[in-house]
């Protein structure tokens, strides 16, 4: 059978967002930037790999974890790989990425070489990671920052689909710091110019609710689950329990209570494991804080306002914006 085309096409930024993009990411990664039909902008290497992931072989088994960036990704992937595994902390030892792999990260890396004394799997690993999922012979917990229409037809069919959303606000504020610090991305602007940019989708993975809305829009598939970042922080125990009915995998309370302990914040801040970095032998705080409404310490009253109007019109529609968890 012959591959699917991409039902997407991509086109060129208009040279004024290039020069923005590029002002603010001076050296950078991921500075280079074209855009799909529906808002997604990301690398000129994707390009290369979208029609393959696109038409990555699914398993029925296979869990995915589809979110924008900075939403509770990590603590999510972490859940399900731990609770599919049993709570195996010996298993779990393996950094995070080579577990739960992120599907499209090497269109991320631009021309960043890969660090010295890193290990072999991760290389392979970062060479061609659709080729080192294939080669997983347990169940699969797949990453992707990719909306839902980007990923291999029928995932919501043949697959189990865990969404996982966070108030914009908040995303807005985890992103500026995870641009600042990580390595490769190197943000060099402010805040305010960086909320401005994400409220017009300019940059990389673009508009962040027409994202959330291609998870919106499947939620109710008897194969996804779509999650707040927030109702996960307020009962992380109540989650782990709907998971293993919706991943068909029970763990006894002694399981859960290990779990609940595992994926405390502080806990994954200081496993090794479970930081995407985990390999590169980089001392970048990936996880900053993972609370609920660090937003109020940097926006105005003004600013709160005009964003409120802006999510209402880009939810216009739809009922989004009145389950969008306040902070």
């Amino acid at each position: 059978m012959p591959p699917l085309a991409l039902p997407y096409s991509w086109q060129e930024l208009e040279p004024e967002e290039t020069a923005r993009i590029q002002q603010n990411f001076p050296v950078s990664s991921i500075s280079d930037l074209v855009r799909y039909d529906n808002g997604l902008l990301m690398p000129r290497a994707y390009i290369t790999i979208a029609e393959k992931l696109y038409n990555f072989p699914l398993r029925d088994d296979d869990i995915w974890i589809v979110t924008f960036p900075k939403t509770g990704t990590t603590w999510t992937v972490e859940m399900a790989w731990m609770l599919v595994n049993d709570v195996d902390k010996v298993k779990g030892e393996k950094p995070q990425l080579l577990r739960s792999p992120f599907l499209e990260v090497g269109s991320l890396m631009g021309e960043m070489p890969m660090p010295e004394g890193m290990a072999g799997d991760m290389v392979e690993m970062m060479t061609d990671t659709l080729a080192y999922a294939e080669t997983l012979t347990e169940r699969r917990v797949l990453k992707s920052h990719l909306p839902i229409e980007f990923l291999p037809p029928g995932i919501t069919k043949r697959c189990k689909v865990i969404y996982v959303a966070r108030n914009p606000k908040d995303t807005c504020v985890s992103y500026y710091f995870h641009n600042l610090s990580m390595p490769g991305h190197g943000y060099v602007g402010d805040f305010p110019q960086f909320a401005e940019d994400f409220a017009s989708g300019l940059q990389l993975y673009g508009d962040f609710f027409s994202h959330v809305l291609s998870g919106w829009r499947v939620k109710d598939d008897p194969n996804v689950r779509f999650l707040w970042f927030e109702d996960m922080k307020k009962n992380q125990r109540e989650i782990i329990k709907d998971m293993c009915i919706f991943l068909d995998h029970p763990l006894t309370s002694e399981q859960v209570d290990r779990l609940v302990e595992h994926l405390k914040f502080e806990n994954m801040k200081l496993n090794m494991s479970t930081n995407p970095t985990a390999g590169f032998n980089l001392k970048s705080d990936f996880m900053r804080k993972g609370v609920v409404g660090d937003w109020k310490n940097f926006f105005t009253p003004e600013k709160t306002l005009e964003w409120e109007k802006m999510i209402k019109e880009k939810t216009a529609g739809t009922d989004l914006a009145e389950n969008i968890p306040s902070s």
